[in-house]
């Protein structure tokens, strides 16, 4: 539009920092829902805008190959940040995975709309990055050196 300004992403928006900022919740052992959660919180305190979705991620070439429900999150800039869809996909290449834009992967389509988790008190949040392998090694751990 003639008269409006060129958007902008601030800084903090670049692909780089979003991995940064995401880079210890990309393991958690959760599935996508749990990850919308953590990755809203990330990206709220970071003072980032984003969208947390809910929908259908479904294969352009097979309708029947997709995922529903899904979540997912969108920032302004167009970047989409999913990290579980190869959970239910498989750990292929050409499946969406990451900070990455739509068309990096433009033989997927991603359908549905914004939903409001609101904020998730820290302790929840912690709980969600417990990985229980971890902790049964801390138990078995425990266990060894009392014997």
């Amino acid at each position: 539009m003639q008269g409006m300004p060129p958007k902008t992403s601030a800084p903090n928006q670049a692909p780089e920092n979003l991995t940064q900022i995401l880079s210890d919740i990309v393991d958690a052992p959760v599935e996508c829902d749990g990850f919308a959660r953590l990755a809203h919180s990330r990206l709220t305190s970071a003072g980032i805008d984003h969208r947390v979705m809910r929908g259908v991620l479904v294969s352009c070439d097979n309708p029947n190959r997709g995922i529903s429900p899904h979540f997912w999150l969108e920032l302004d800039s167009g970047l989409v940040i999913d990290y579980r869809a190869r959970m239910w996909l498989g750990p292929h290449q050409e499946v969406p995975h990451g900070v990455f834009t739509p068309d990096a992967f433009s033989h997927w389509r991603y359908e549905g709309e914004e939903v409001s988790i609101g904020e998730t008190p820290e302790w929840v949040l912690e709980i969600l990055m417990i990985n229980p392998r971890d902790y049964l090694d801390d138990q078995d751990s425990a266990h060894a050196r009392k014997s």
